[in-house]
């Protein structure tokens, strides 16, 4: 890239070039820059970058006097700016250098970004672009503890001081690499930016102008479109470079080894969704322990510790996926102890309050898991508390609400899992009533037609539950109509693809309850098409394998109903085939034992099958054993009882065949 060799004071091409190449290349998704620097080489980098970024205009706001009476008058002026629909193009400049020692400014400034810190979830929400912030030098100290939040998540800084005086200019790495948001509604935006910049880079090695948070976020896409091989590739070949820069020269930066630590989270990621078990616990274990390792060097700064806060939880949603409760449960008690810490010590900042309700919702699965309903309710109570506050401080914006969404169901859960029918359709109606409110504040975005999506879903299950058959029917309907809407707008992207699957067994299971065969053996067929394409098109992982056998199921359950007993067994004989498979590979946890427990005792009551008995008994062998890991599980200890009496009443007939 030829440049203008008149550089702004200060600043060296390489820095220059990192900070145009980051402008370009993340030019719309969400990413804070924090430049500390006097009015005079602020504004040379400013106008310097304008004459070389190859993308829309940047956009330069300067602090104005009113600053001084008015600090959240100009920030909601900023925000209006920053939060445009549709957004606008190109980086936004906020320039706060001016009168860097002057009290009243200094105040001022402090106000300023306190309340904009306060704003961060918004920000990463609604504004797509780069965010600049551009500060006195001296204000360097400060800025950790004026701004935590934004502070944490920026790509990086740079301090650029007049060629006069004998600072330094220094570019600070970021020690927050958060995936990069893709354009809504795009899917593989992030991907097609990241192979852009390889085209143009050809077969020429990996060097430091590569900012490894776009290869990360490109990996994400490739997960969320299926192409779980590509992405295993690309986290790798991050993980690889990011151990080179380790070795060369980067051993002794903080940051260097965060950076390891980050992409084996990322591998981690992919692993678990082939469930590769051992080598996601593997990495993410290596990630947790390099956090420690930076937590014991670097002393307990809010970062530190918060960065062995996520890698807890790592390690936590893998042992819960293979039912080790114990484990999970200790991992996630940890993490939400650390994130209570910081809630003392850094006080109730946005961010910290809802680090301790994530916290208390990973906690609440795992009661919930084991059957432990107080604990569950308890915890995710004190989860919604939180975020109600966080709503009425901060507004309705739309992630505090959508976040109080998501808290109503989980307490709507475990409403259901306990037979309060009331309790439940009261939280998930008011979810349903929350996600309207966010699909007609925002639009017909995916997110907020998913949600929409959802909340009916669970509506339904209520309805249903309670033989509200036309209830049921009317809201699984309006789903599946959301659920092929977004598949026709989006593509054949595997959530969506997924989504109209679990739909149309919604509406399959309400047209059973009700004798309708025909229409419940035609949507179960077309979601079994859909699983079986899901299965080809990402390979055998455990969620597509149990997709099918979902969907086997059903179909099965459909023929067994009207005596079509050798297309049930065949159905059944393949789910079996299946859920052995997971078991065997996955290993004994709760699911794989109840899955194949189920499946067994489906064809176990299709009459004249001299296997009956066999299979009578090693489901309740299959129910025992989850009785004995799980004492706390009603359905489980309830199922076991109704294995042995039936076992019991059988075992002299089946003996006298």
């Amino acid at each position: 890239m030829a440049l203008n060799p008149l550089l702004p004071d200060g600043i060296t091409e390489d820095q220059a070039v990192a900070l145009l190449r980051h402008l370009e290349w993340q030019a719309d998704s969400f990413s804070v820059v924090v430049v500390f620097a006097e009015q005079g080489p602020a504004v040379s980098l400013f106008s310097w970058l304008g004459c070389h970024v190859e993308l829309a205009p940047m956009v330069r706001r300067e602090a104005p006097d009113k600053l001084l009476d008015a600090p959240e008058s100009w920030l909601d002026e900023c925000l209006c700016h920053l939060t445009a629909e549709p957004p606008l193009p190109g980086a936004t400049w906020l320039l706060l250098q001016r009168h860097p020692h002057d009290k009243l400014w200094h105040q001022a400034r402090r106000a300023f970004l306190m309340r904009l810190n306060e704003r961060r979830f918004l920000l990463e929400k609604s504004s797509p672009r780069p965010l600049v912030v551009v500060l006195p030098v001296d204000f360097r100290l400060e800025a950790p503890q004026v701004m935590p939040d934004l502070w944490h998540v920026r790509a990086f800084s740079l301090v650029l001081a007049a060629r006069t005086e004998s600072a330094a200019a220094t570019v600070v790495p970021s020690r927050e690499l958060l995936p990069v948001s893709s354009a809504p509604g795009v899917p593989g935006h992030v991907l097609s930016l990241w192979q852009a910049v390889q085209a143009k880079r050809g077969n020429a090695p990996w060097d430091e102008g590569i900012f490894l948070a776009l290869p990360r976020a490109a990996c994400e896409e490739l997960l969320a479109l299926g192409r779980v091989a590509e992405a295993r590739a690309l986290s790798l070949q991050v993980l690889a470079e990011s151990r080179r820069r380790l070795t060369t020269g980067e051993a002794d930066r903080p940051e260097a080894l965060r950076d390891v630590s980050v992409s084996l989270d990322d591998v981690g990621r992919v692993a678990q969704a082939q469930g590769k078990w051992e080598e996601a616990q593997r990495v993410y274990q290596e990630s947790l322990e390099i956090r420690r390792q930076l937590l014991e060097r670097l002393g307990p700064t809010p970062e530190a510790l918060r960065d062995v806060s996520v890698s807890l939880d790592n390690v936590g949603r893998v042992a819960q996926a293979q039912g080790k409760w114990e484990e999970a449960q200790r991992v996630y008690q940890e993490s939400l102890e650390i994130s209570r810490q910081l809630l003392e010590r850094l006080g109730a900042t946005p961010e910290v309050l809802r680090d301790v309700s994530v916290s208390l919702d990973n906690v609440g699965r795992v009661a919930q898991a084991q059957g432990k309903w107080e604990e569950a309710q308890r915890v995710y109570q004190e989860s919604l508390e939180v975020r109600w506050h966080l709503l009425k401080r901060l507004g309705a914006m739309p992630e505090t609400l959508r976040d109080v969404s998501v808290s109503l169901n989980n307490v709507g859960r475990v409403a259901q899992a306990q037979g309060q029918w009331e309790e439940a359709q009261r939280v998930y109606q008011e979810c349903l009533e929350i996600s309207r409110q966010l699909l007609e504040r925002l639009g017909a975005t995916p997110q907020a037609l998913r949600d929409v999506s959802v909340s009916l879903d669970c509506v339904g299950g209520v309805a249903q539950a309670q033989g509200k058959w036309e209830e049921a029917q009317r809201v699984y309907q309006e789903s599946l109509e959301i659920s092929r809407h977004l598949l026709e707008r989006l593509g054949a992207t595997p959530e969506a693809l997924r989504d109209v699957s679990v739909s149309l067994d919604n509406v399959g299971s309400v047209a059973q309850a009700q004798g309708k065969w025909e229409e419940a053996q035609r949507v179960y067929q077309e979601s079994l098409e859909i699983s079986r394409h899901l299965l080809e098109r990402l390979g055998a992982t455990p969620q597509a394998l149990r997709d099918v056998s979902v969907s086997l199921n059903n179909v099965g359950r459909v023929a067994q109903a009207q005596g079509k007993w050798e297309e049930a067994q065949r159905v059944y004989q393949e789910s079996l085939e299946i859920r052995r498979q997971l078991l065997e590979r996955l290993g004994a946890t709760p699911q794989t034992l109840g899955d194949l427990a189920l499946v067994l005792l489906a064809l176990a009551d299709i009459p004249g099958l001299a296997q009956a008995p066999q299979w009578r008994a090693e489901a309740l062998n299959l129910t025992q054993q989850l009785v004995q890991r799980l004492p706390d599980v009603p359905r489980y200890a309830q199922r076991l009882a109704a294995l042995q009496a039936a076992h019991a009443k059988l075992r002299p007939e089946e003996g006298a065949q």
